[in-house]
Parts: C-alpha cells; sequence; structure tokens
C-alpha cells in the first residue's frame, strides 16, 4: 500500500497507478531488447574517467525529449533526471510513499477536490531562472495545450491559483484518487522555467526548442542532443539538491543487442539498463567483475485468450485451457534468474493489497484433456503468439505450447510485430482473423489500481486485447476512482477472470546489470519509474 510520508499533511489516504486513463487509453508496452550473443569473459574495466558514466540505449528515443509528448521507456532515463515535478515515488525497492519533490508538503480537502502544495524556496532552473508558483501554472497549462499522450493526467484539473510566490492551488472538476500518482509518475507533469516557455514558445509551444535544449530544474541539464548517436547530460551547477558523483553521463544509441553487450564486456559503457534477456543475465551472473539486478516493477507477463475462434468462444472452454497452464513451469527460466515471480493477483504486484484482486486458477488440465479429446482433429490447432523482439516471450510462449500440447492441442508458436497486436484491441472483425492467444509483458503509467484495471479491463482500455467484455468494469471503475475503494477493484478483477479471457501469468522483475564498482543502484531505482535511475544517487 502506497502511504504519504511523515510531516506531509493530508486529509485521506490516496493511491493508484495506471497506463492511460478514462481519456486516453493507449498502452504502456515494455519489451526485451537484448540478446546474448557473445560469452560473458572479458574485461569490466571501464574507459570512463572517475566522473564521468556512459549508458547504452535500445534504440533511438523515436522524438524530442520534450516532458509532456514523450511516451516511451529509453528517454524517461533522460527525461527524469533533467525535470522535477511537485512529488515523486520514494525511491528504493521496498514500499512505496509519494514524497515531496519541488512541493515540501500539500494537504487534500475533504471533498478530494483541492489540493494546497507548499514549494521549495532557492530552486532555479536551467536557464537560471528561479521557481516559485508561477511555475507550476506554466507548465499544468503547456502539458493541456500541447496535449500530448500523458495530458490525462491533468484532465481534471479545473484551476491553478497561487495565493503567493511560494504556494499553488490546484481545483479539480471531481474526485480523482489518482492524482497524486500521476504527478509522482513516470510520465507526470514536471515544472518548466515560464520564461524559457515564453522566451523559446515559437508556434508550437517551445516544442521545437525542446528537441534539443531543456528547460528543467534537475541534477543534470541536457548538454547535447545527436539523434542516433548519443545524449549527453551534465551536472547542473546551481542544483539545490545533493551534488552528483558523475559530472557527465553519456547516453549513447547502440541498437545492435550484440554489440551493446560486447561495449558492456569491454568497459566502453557501464550498465544495461533496459531489460537484458535471461539468457544474457544467466552468462553475466556467473561473472564476479558484474553484477546482475532484478528490481521490483510493475510489469504484468499477461495471457490473454480470444474468445471470437473455435472452441474458445465458449467461456468453460477458455476457464479449462487456464487452468491447464503450469505458471511455475512455464516461467521456471525466469523465475530461476530473479527476474519473476509467479503471479498471485490480477493487477501487477504490490498495487492492490491482497486478499483483493486474486488469480484463483488451480493447475488441473484435466477439464482441458476432456474437451480436446472430443475436438474433431481439424479443431485442436491453436496459435500463440508473442512480440518478435522479446526472446523470454517466447520462451514462455513455446513453454505453454508444450503444456497445451499435452493436453491434446495442437498449438504453433510464431512472433509478431508489436504493430499487428495493436489491431485486436477493441475490435471484433480484427480479433477474429487473430491468434487464439497473445503472450506479452505490459504495465501502468502509475502505479494506481484504477489504472491497472480500467487499461485491462474497460472496453475503450488501451489493453482490452481481443475484445473480451468485462460486465459493468467501466462504472465500477469510474466509481472506484472517484472513491478509491479496493473492494470495488476487486469485484472487477472477479468479473474479468470469471470471462477466461486473462491470465497473470508472473510478476516482471526490472533487470539491469552494472560492472560490479558500481555504487548506489538500490537507491537510484524507484519502482513507480522503473525504465530510469536518479543518477545522482550513483557513484
Amino acid at each position: 500500500m502506497w502511504e504519504v510520508a511523515k510531516g506531509v499533511k493530508r486529509t485521506g489516504v490516496r493511491w493508484l497507478a495506471s497506463c492511460r486513463y478514462r481519456r486516453v487509453p493507449v498502452l504502456l508496452v515494455y519489451v526485451s531488447v537484448l540478446a546474448l550473443a557473445v560469452a560473458c569473459s572479458g574485461s569490466s574495466g571501464s574507459q570512463s574517467s572517475d566522473t564521468t558514466l556512459n549508458l547504452g540505449l535500445p534504440a533511438d528515443l523515436g522524438g524530442p525529449l520534450d516532458p509532456d509528448t514523450y511516451y516511451d521507456a529509453p528517454g524517461l532515463m533522460i527525461i527524469k533526471n533533467v525535470y522535477e515535478g511537485l512529488v515523486t515515488y520514494e525511491a528504493g525497492t521496498g514500499p512505496k510513499r509519494i514524497v515531496p519533490k519541488l512541493a515540501t508538503e500539500w494537504t487534500e480537502s475533504p471533498d478530494g477536490l483541492e489540493y494546497t502544495f507548499k514549494l521549495r524556496r532557492g530552486v532555479k532552473f536551467h536557464d537560471g531562472s528561479d521557481f516559485d508558483s508561477t511555475a507550476v501554472v506554466a507548465s499544468f497549462a503547456r502539458r493541456t495545450a500541447v496535449n500530448g499522450g500523458p495530458a490525462y493526467m491533468l484532465a481534471d484539473v479545473a484551476s491553478v491559483k497561487t495565493p503567493d510566490p511560494f504556494t499553488a492551488v490546484v481545483t479539480l472538476k471531481q474526485p480523482n484518487t489518482a492524482f497524486l500518482d500521476y504527478l509522482a509518475s513516470a510520465y507526470s507533469p514536471v515544472m518548466l522555467s515560464p520564461a524559457g516557455l515564453g522566451q523559446f514558445a515559437g508556434d508550437d509551444h517551445a516544442q521545437t526548442y525542446l528537441q534539443t535544449h531543456d528547460l528543467g530544474t534537475g541534477p543534470y541539464r541536457l548538454s547535447a542532443a545527436e539523434t542516433n548517436q548519443k545524449y549527453t547530460l551534465s551536472e547542473f551547477g546551481d542544483y539545490w539538491g545533493s551534488k552528483p558523483h558523475f559530472a557527465t553521463v553519456n547516453l549513447r544509441v547502440i541498437p545492435d543487442e550484440s554489440a551493446q553487450i560486447i561495449q558492456f564486456q569491454q568497459g566502453q559503457i557501464d550498465a544495461i539498463t533496459h531489460r537484458p534477456t535471461s539468457a544474457t543475465v544467466g552468462q553475466f551472473r556467473s561473472n564476479p567483475d558484474f553484477k546482475v539486478y532484478n528490481f521490483p516493477s510493475l510489469q504484468n507477463q499477461e495471457l490473454y485468450i480470444n474468445p471470437h475462434k473455435g472452441f474458445l468462444t465458449d467461456r468453460d472452454a477458455r476457464v479449462a485451457l487456464l487452468e491447464a497452464i503450469d505458471v511455475e513451469s512455464a516461467m521456471n527460466d525466469l523465475i530461476g534468474l530473479g527476474m519473476a515471480t509467479a503471479a498471485r493477483q490480477m493487477s501487477p504486484s504490490g498495487m492492490v493489497d491482497e486478499p483483493y484482486a486474486q488469480q484463483s486458477i488451480a493447475y488441473d488440465p484435466t477439464r482441458l484433456r476432456e474437451i480436446a479429446a472430443k475436438l474433431p482433429a481439424d479443431q485442436k490447432g491453436i496459435e500463440i503468439v508473442y512480440t518478435v523482439d522479446a526472446a523470454d516471450d517466447q520462451l514462455v510462449a513455446e513453454r505453454i505450447g508444450a503444456q497445451l500440447k499435452e493436453a491434446g492441442l495442437e498449438p504453433t508458436v510464431r512472433g509478431v510485430l508489436i504493430t499487428e497486436t495493436y489491431d485486436w484491441v477493441g475490435n471484433v472483425d480484427a480479433a477474429q482473423k487473430g491468434p487464439n492467444l497473445y503472450i506479452g509483458q505490459f504495465g501502468p503509467d502509475a502505479r494506481t489500481p484504477y489504472g491497472w484495471s480500467h487499461i485491462a479491463f474497460d472496453e475503450d482500455g488501451g489493453l482490452q486485447y481481443f475484445s473480451c467484455p468485462v460486465d459493468g468494469s467501466a462504472e465500477l471503475n469510474a466509481k472506484a476512482l472517484e472513491t478509491g475503494d479496493l473492494a470495488v477493484y476487486d469485484e472487477v478483477a472477479k468479473r474479468a477472470l470469471a470471462t477466461g479471457c486473462w491470465m497473470n501469468i508472473g510478476q516482471r522483475s526490472w533487470t539491469m546489470i552494472t560492472r560490479s564498482d558500481l555504487k548506489g543502484m538500490d537507491t537510484a531505482y524507484t519502482v513507480g519509474t522503473p525504465s530510469t535511475l536518479q543518477l545522482a544517487a550513483l557513484s
């Protein structure tokens, strides 16, 4: 359960998390991007200086590092170290609180409609201007005006008032128990310099300027942006907080998987931070020159059943198929490496207190064997797909295929491009032409139960693969968003489980590999922002 840090004034408890909410049901997908290409022997000696950190990016960022438009995982390593919001999730790997950042404390009105933030003094933007309450007004207004993917986080904001330079009062149109989590999340509204926004506004709210510059307050500033080559962060000398150990951080674009591994072995980069595969982890963990970290995350390993094809149009048959999957065996390789645990809940771990959202599917292939034995030979085929660049998803898919074959079906397993899977969301016609099963990794934007429940189970949610309606989910989720009642989310999860269309196969870790002498990883990582690190905490 999330809580508010001691000393932070509140009148109620609020926590939640999600991947695109009511208005913008866009999914956040994380996939493995590294594959083992060479044995992990070689030197671990870094070619970095004592004050320079070199990291790799698995691909170019795919767009400008504008915090109000950027909506992908790799660029968060830059954005979350260059920009800061009003609040943040507490760093580390345990249960997390929402703690102060550019706001030092806040209060919430009893009706949940008004949040009053007291702002930190002595903060400077990278352009030299001072941070005060006008930045809250300007930053919130810009996110709304730009209207990029993360704009939904402020959709319920009715007004922002500034009674004095270090107080901002945010009024909502309606209660939203996810609001503080939005402000703390990976894609949170951040503070941008009003002076800079005015100076470089152009005709696009400074979007052009932010392609190669920044207007943040973080411990690092964006000092160079070479598309498809390298991004450089430099220490901001007037930062209000602790001085970082590394004065310079280079993030090199290394899209070739084997090249990134080789450069890491040779000390040209100091860490692999974006989801190495189990094969890679298995090799590196045996070498004392390197260290493997498996951090808790909000990532689910999900299985989706298509209810519009073959014998799986029958609900009882779908449930029988889920019962025939031995989750522990399917995830054995990942579990053994600490990269996953078998799932116990429908939602990501830690998002909803147990016993809520329990996934009570006992392993027993008996019913599926009986069903399969009665099927005509031409109806026993079943197609299982995974995203083609996710090696570990392929491994899980093949393990599940083998289990279903033992139960009497004839499975085939193939990889598909992620773009192909988008057609199956909320589209019955496309679902009828799609596979029988889809296996992938998914997580929300923020750590709120509404987010997961909405995107997974509502008809307009971004993860509603194969159009499997959950009776009353939209109404129930809307009610829970307003009240924060976990029992309502539990009811949605029970109804979703009863459809036989979903199964959370496992809870995935966020795995990173570093040279052994890189310190501070346990405090640099934050569960609520899994694809990034607080670089100032490293040494």
